[in-house]
This record gives structure tokens, sequence and C-alpha cells, in this order.
């Protein structure tokens, strides 16, 4: 069965705009990392996606702010601390948010052709405790019907704020799946 995890970006890896030194200490975005690798294989039946961007207003396009994106610093990441995951590695500045990074981590692995919609197939997916139940959302939203998630906790800081904020943002995010499904609904009458 082929593997598919999908990498949340969260902050720069790399200071300088994304194009200086490792941040220290480690944390978020190869928390992540770390957390959906150690279950799946490092093998061909296994693909790594990061679509995140540069910018939430400009998902694609390099900013002063954020010189390489953060699929870019992913990348960068893998290529120099985690080398056996290169070859398994898509990673494309493309979105910006969670949902749009389920959605089109689902959508990069089928339209590169690594794995078809109607076969049996693992996401693997990772986040912070109080970021999880937006995550299962999403991919209970996206999801193939033949695929099988499996979520997994990963452990890195999250401010405060950053929590508090979970609060209304999965609010807006089931009201948005609601109206989704109801709009689905009616297309299939």
């Amino acid at each position: 069965m082929k593997t598919i995890g999908i990498l949340l970006a969260l902050g720069d890896i790399y200071s300088n705009s994304g194009i200086g030194s490792l941040n220290k200490p480690i944390d978020g975005g190869v928390s992540r990392f770390k957390a959906v690798t150690s279950n799946i294989p490092c093998d061909e039946n296994s693909l790594i996606v990061c679509s995140a961007g540069y910018t939430q207003k400009n998902p694609s396009t390099p900013h002063p702010e954020r010189m390489l994106s953060l699929a870019g610093q992913i990348a960068r990441y893998i290529n120099e601390n985690e080398v056996a995951w290169n070859d398994f590695l898509i990673a494309k500045p493309l979105c910006w948010s969670t949902r749009n990074e389920v959605r089109l981590g689902i959508k990069l692995a089928i339209n590169e052709q690594f794995v078809k919609r109607d076969e049996k197939v693992t996401l693997v997916i990772s986040s912070n405790l109080s970021h999880l139940a937006r995550v299962w959302l999403y991919t209970k939203l996206y999801i193939p019907k033949n695929w099988e998630v499996k979520i997994v906790r990963a452990h890195h800081q999250f401010s405060l704020f950053s929590h508090i904020l979970e609060v209304p943002k999965i609010i807006r995010d089931v009201v948005y799946t609601v109206k989704v499904l109801n709009r689905l609904q009616r297309f299939k009458k």
C-alpha cells in the first residue's frame, strides 16, 4: 500500500527571510516532518508533500519578508539533514492555510501520478494537539473514500494566541464544511 505524508508548514525554519541559517531551537515544521516520517517507510511507496507558499497574500511569489517559501525551506531542511527523503518529496509553493495545504497535498499526489484516487492509500498528517481538530476535519472533507488517514500528534511550540485562535477557526471551518456539503447535496439532485 502507498503512503502519503502531508507536511503542514509552521513558520520559517531558516533565518533571514528563509535563506539564512537554521533557526534554533528546531521547532514547528521540522517537528511535524519528524512526526510524519516516523510513521511511514522511506521508500518508493511513500511520498511527502508540502505546498506551503511564501505569504498568505501571495503564496506563489517570493516576498522581501520571505525569499524562500515554507515548502522550499522544508525541502532545504530535508536536503541538508534528511537526505534519504529527497527522492520522495514534492515541495512547491502553491498555497497558504491548513485547509489548502491538505487539499493541494492530496491533489498533488494524484496529479503527479503517485497514486490513483480509487486505490488504497494511507495519508499521514501531523500537527500539535490544538490544531488537530481542524486537520482531521479537512482530511475528512477532501480525502478520497478508499484512503485512510493517520493523524499524528507533533510536539512543538504554539503561542497562546495561536491556541486561542483555533476556537474561532474550527467554528469557521465547520460552517464552511456544512456549506460545501449542502452544495454537494443540491448538486447531486
